[in-house]
């Protein structure tokens, strides 16, 4: 394998070469329920366009959306599959509102907020970052993960996260591979 090509490549979506008729259609089954597992409604009665890119590495994946407004809602059933992972949602849009468990919160540009993969959930908006851990991986470092709020932009944390995460999806390559699998070569 060459060096320089990384083995975690970064996946893309985009509706834009796609006929207009089609874009919402695709965008919620191929992206939403087969990639994120939620069911995507545009917001708005005008031309639809949305673009994704994901990041799959051992225990993180990552994925950054943008276009028009929508809600991505995770119905019961589509909680019900999710592999109790924890996901970290930063609005990268003007305003954005999050749902989950019966508090729906409002997100400002770089406001951030914790998402249960096991719950049923509800985020609106137009440009989002994601990123999911595995929930073992957060336990012994957060006392309640269950009740976590808002994580208000500014915030030293966020704001390395967001910068980081731009990295991962453009230009992160895993030469060797104890960086490749966490560890000593697989045979």
């Amino acid at each position: 394998m060459n060096e320089a090509t990384p083995e975690f490549p970064p996946i893309r979506f985009s509706t834009r070469e796609l006929p207009e008729r089609e874009r919402i259609s695709s965008w919620r089954e191929e992206f939403g329920r087969c990639v994120l597992r939620v069911d995507i409604e545009p917001m708005l009665n005008l031309p639809f366009n949305a673009k994704a890119k994901l990041r799959a590495l051992p225990g993180l994946r990552t994925v950054e959306c943008s276009g028009s407004a929508a809600r991505f809602d995770r119905t019961p059933a589509m909680a019900a599959e999710g592999d109790g992972s924890v996901g970290l949602v930063i609005n990268l849009g003007k305003r954005a509102t999050a749902s989950q468990c019966g508090r729906e919160v409002v997100l400002g540009a770089g406001d951030a907020v914790p998402i249960l993969t096991h719950e049923p959930a509800v985020l609106t908006g137009t440009r989002h970052l994601g990123v999911l851990v595995p929930r073992a991986a957060l336990a012994s470092r957060l006392s309640n993960i269950d009740d976590s709020g808002v994580i208000p932009r500014g915030t030293e944390s966020v704001r390395l996260l967001t910068s980081y995460m731009g990295l991962v999806h453009d230009k992160l390559v895993l030469g060797t591979p104890k960086l490749r699998y966490g560890g000593e070569p697989r045979s």
